[in-house]
């Protein structure tokens, strides 16, 4: 259901899920690292919604009870989800720390662990500014990517995460390429909610080209923005607004600029996610 972006129905299932195993009394060896999964799965419904101050407690609270049953697959995926909504919230300093715990725990031969923490410090370190140490760990990640690619799609959010690193990197070209390939995979799959970000992310190529295209990429904002308001994809609405924003103060359009940016803000404040909002800011701090 989160693929579909049908994220209110994916947390009230996940919460039901948990309400079958308290109401069984099904709080065993057996069953327990069912219920941890039904929570870090939940904390990422929660914070692609946008609702961080829900989403970061559940998705540690997930890390605990992992790490009290002593499941070392169960420990990793948790710790994935926690990174996964560390980094949506820009938090990349608690992300990499909780990737690289996870990456840890996960050598002994769990290898979706060992994927998804991989990719994901690889996305702290280039938030961070260690593009050389980022860019790497990006490259020798996907370097299997033929045997790896079912388990890629679901931790790369089909491709959205790994386009966005590519960015940051500076790497247009793989970025391009990426998103191209996660198009085609979510077209088929309706997983429709990660076109939006997809529709940012090739909008940001666009005004980086030699040659820009300020028309094609307000029109790829657009689409992305249209259909994140569809899907209430709060966070996502914020980044298209933001992107908005930035575009048109530089074609001068400070009206346009103005309005967006003034949405973005408000939304950063409201998820409190304080990265993002000072981005916005900034943004803001330019118009005058």
């Amino acid at each position: 259901m989160i693929d579909l972006g049908r994220l209110e129905e994916a947390i009230i299932e996940f919460d039901r899920g948990s309400a079958l195993f308290v109401a069984g009394g099904g709080d065993d060896d057996l069953t327990r690292p069912i219920l941890t999964s039904l929570r870090a799965w939940r904390a990422k419904a929660l914070a692609t919604r946008g609702r961080f101050a829900d989403a970061l407690p559940a998705a540690r609270e997930a890390v605990t009870l992992a790490d009290e049953l002593g499941h070392a697959p169960g420990r990793g995926l948790t710790r994935a989800m926690l990174a996964e909504v560390c980094l949506m919230r820009g938090d990349f300093t608690e992300a990499a720390s909780t990737a690289a715990a996870g990456l840890e725990i996960s050598q002994d031969g769990f290898v979706d662990g060992i994927v998804a923490h991989s990719l994901y410090l690889a996305c702290a370190e280039l938030a961070r500014g260690d593009l050389r140490g980022g860019t790497e760990r990006l490259a020798t990640t996907l370097r299997q990517r033929n045997s790896l690619e079912p388990i890629l799609r679901m931790w790369t959010n089909y491709g959205s995460l790994t386009a966005g690193a590519w960015l940051a990197a500076g790497d247009v070209a793989a970025a391009g390429a990426e998103i191209d390939r996660a198009l085609a995979f979510t077209e088929p799959r309706n997983a429709r909610c990660y076109r939006p970000t997809l529709f940012r992310l090739r909008s940001e190529i666009l005004v980086r080209r030699e040659s820009v295209d300020f028309t094609g990429a307000a029109t790829n904002l657009e689409r992305g923005l249209a259909l994140a308001m569809e899907l209430g994809l709060r966070p996502e609405i914020a980044h298209c607004h933001l992107a908005l924003g930035r575009l048109y103060r530089r074609t001068g359009q400070r009206e346009q600029a103005q309005q967006h940016l003034t949405t973005a803000t408000t939304m950063f404040r409201e998820m409190d996610t304080p990265f993002w909002l000072e981005q916005a800011e900034a943004e803001m701090r330019e118009l005058e």
